[in-house]
């Protein structure tokens, strides 16, 4: 009990430091990119700067979600993807349809851990895929336990050999691995399909 109870204040504590710094911080960059924004003449350089506003909106909603894993570790798989889809929505013009329940879940922190791999796929898309629409569902293929995540942008092989100093789709790979899972990339009617499956 007395090791439960440490964790826990301990997780707390890191909680409170990553409110009070990184997640402070973010925020006032992202006030400072709206002034400048607001000033910006349109063009490229205004492009840029929303873009850049746009990666920094995303960037919070990943810190705030850690925050509360931090706080709270007992949420399902599909709360926590329905919290970060909503935010994330709100902060882009990507049409994003959610077909997973609230209570699709696993097993205590295997939540999270899937969770972090499927928020890893959707934020490498967002960034990188130019994709307008992006689909989630639930698959149970026999006894497993399957995420769908299904984007019209560009090939992702491609835009993966194009960021190869990037390592977004090897953590997921990693994170779903660790579960006793597997993570498949296809590319089937100009649409790319990622498919996290966990025994």
């Amino acid at each position: 009990m007395k090791n439960s109870t440490s964790e826990s204040a301990e997780r707390l504590k890191i909680a409170r430091d990553l409110h009070d710094t990184l997640a402070q911080e973010i925020a006032a960059i992202g006030f400072s990119c709206d002034e400048a924004v607001a000033l910006a003449p349109l063009g490229a350089a205004r492009t840029s700067l929303l873009e850049i506003r746009s990666r920094l909106s995303l960037l919070s909603t990943i810190v705030r979600d850690e925050i509360a894993l931090l706080r709270d570790e007992h949420r399902s798989f599909g709360d926590l993807l329905r919290e970060f889809v909503h935010e994330i929505a709100a902060t882009t013009e990507i049409t994003i349809t959610n077909g997973i329940a609230g209570d699709f879940s696993l097993n205590g922190s295997q939540n999270i851990e899937l969770f972090r791999a499927t928020r890893e796929i959707l934020t490498n898309i967002l960034a990188h895929s130019g994709a307008s629409m992006i689909t989630i569902s639930a698959v149970s293929p026999g006894p497993r336990f399957g995420v769908l995540i299904t984007d019209d942008g560009m090939n992702h092989e491609m835009a993966t050999r194009e960021r190869s100093h990037h390592f977004g789709s090897l953590g997921a790979q990693e994170r779903v691995a660790s579960l006793g899972g597997t993570l498949e990339f296809f590319r089937e009617n100009s649409r790319n399909h990622y498919q996290l499956t966990i025994w």
